[in-house]
């Protein structure tokens, strides 16, 4: 579908962004679009698969997670199931001489969560105690707010000082996706596919705070919580702290006309 997709050849992608033709009774935009982008990573070279989520990881300023050698295989299960729970994405790396990495992951698209509890039930009832050491919970939607009140509320992925949970927008997936397009091996031809896939459902790379890590405000922000990092008595410039991460809001402005949730 990638390919028809940046080719013209479909307008299959409309429906991702609300469209609907009448005929279904129900789209099931997050497995189709789970499908169409990370589908590939289980045709992929492994070293490729792996260059992808390191770039990721070094886009939350967790470049330390991949930093271990080239994996000699990979194995990506999509909507795998266990103790009746059934997350996204188990993909997992079997590095030589080194200890694996599994990353456990939630792919969402305008939908809310399956309860406040969702989250914590993968990482609690999915995985076995052992597998946690070695695992990290990813977290992709347009905007990352109902991660991080997951977070909030109980953070069970808190481990020797460093959280599990990893808070990743579709917008920073399209980042990574845009740096990668210009590789002429397999992976820059996926890259360069869905960027512009992304591009077409309105994702839309944003420039201006990219280098910015601070989490939006949880819930339903007013104005005034919206700026509530900030100080409102003016001492100059240098004591002015960063303002919160906003990569997500014009995503989700896209869907709901605000830059709220």
């Amino acid at each position: 579908m990638l390919h028809a997709v940046k080719q013209g050849k479909s307008g299959i992608y409309k429906r991702y962004s609300g469209v609907r033709d009448g005929t279904e009774r129900k789209v099931s935009e997050e497995d189709e679009i789970t499908s169409a982008i990370f589908g590939p990573h289980d045709f992929l070279e492994s070293h490729l698969v792996f260059h992808f989520w390191r770039e990721i990881f070094r886009l939350q300023a967790l470049p330390k997670v991949f930093a271990t050698g080239v994996p000699k295989s990979h194995r990506l299960d999509l909507w795998p199931k266990r103790n009746r729970v059934e997350p996204d994405a188990f993909l997992q790396f079997e590095i030589p001489d080194e200890k694996p990495i599994n990353l456990l992951i939630e792919f969402k698209w305008r939908a809310p969560l399956s309860g406040p509890d969702q989250l914590h039930k993968q990482w609690k009832l999915f995985l076995t105690a052992e597998e946690r050491l070695q695992s990290w919970h990813v977290f992709i939607g347009p905007e990352i707010s109902q991660g991080a009140a997951a977070k909030e509320s109980d953070n069970v992925w808190r481990h020797k000082g460093e959280d599990r949970l990893i808070l990743v927008s579709w917008a920073e997936v399209k980042q990574v996706a845009d740096s990668l397009a210009g590789h002429s091996s397999s992976l820059g031809k996926w890259a360069a596919s869905v960027s512009t896939f992304l591009e077409k459902i309105g994702i839309v790379r944003f420039e201006g705070f990219e280098h910015l890590k601070e989490m939006t405000p949880i819930g339903q922000p007013s104005f005034e919580s919206f700026f509530r990092g900030w100080d409102h008595k003016f001492r100059g410039f240098q004591d002015v702290p960063e303002p919160p991460r906003m990569d997500f809001l014009l995503t989700n402005r896209f869907f709901t006309g605000s830059p709220y949730v």
